[in-house]
């Protein structure tokens, strides 16, 4: 019983630590503005207005900057989806690795462990090639439409 509520804690913990840091590396938490600053592109949530203000990127369309938005959202939301099965990979991984250790004897275990292990890996290498595969036909998009 104590084994599983520690893997359980240590489990809750590694998601919401790890979901935290993806998301402050990404840029999609909200930060403390600036107390001087005027410019809310420096604070709060760290959307480029830029590309909403500026009249003169590209003819300043309102399809243009949409256009613009919603891509750079779609960017970050495939970089977290991403770093975030990806570590949930690693962390599955982490814990059939964990499980081959101290099987010690115990076929049952040891064969879970290495079936955690596989679907991980498994797992972690699907999400590789479908982030390939979205950064491909997103540049491809990218260099037909601009």
């Amino acid at each position: 019983m104590l084994k599983k509520t520690l893997l359980i804690t240590v489990l809750i913990f590694s998601f919401l630590f790890g979901t935290v840091a993806l998301t402050q590396k990404y840029e999609m938490l909200p930060t403390v503005a600036h107390a001087q600053d005027e410019d809310l592109s420096s604070g709060g949530f760290m959307f480029p207005l830029d590309v909403i203000i500026h009249e003169d990127i590209e003819g300043g369309s309102r399809q243009n900057w949409i256009r613009k938005g919603i891509n750079y959202i779609f960017e970050r939301v495939i970089g977290v989806m991403a770093g975030v099965i990806g570590g949930l990979a690693v962390l599955v991984m982490s814990i059939g690795g964990f499980m081959i250790l101290i099987s010690a004897g115990n076929e049952n275990l040891y064969q879970k462990g290495t079936s955690y292990v596989k679907y991980s890996l498994i797992g972690l290498a699907i999400t590789l090639g479908a982030y390939i595969i979205v950064t491909a036909v997103q540049i491809l998009i990218k260099s037909i439409y601009g």
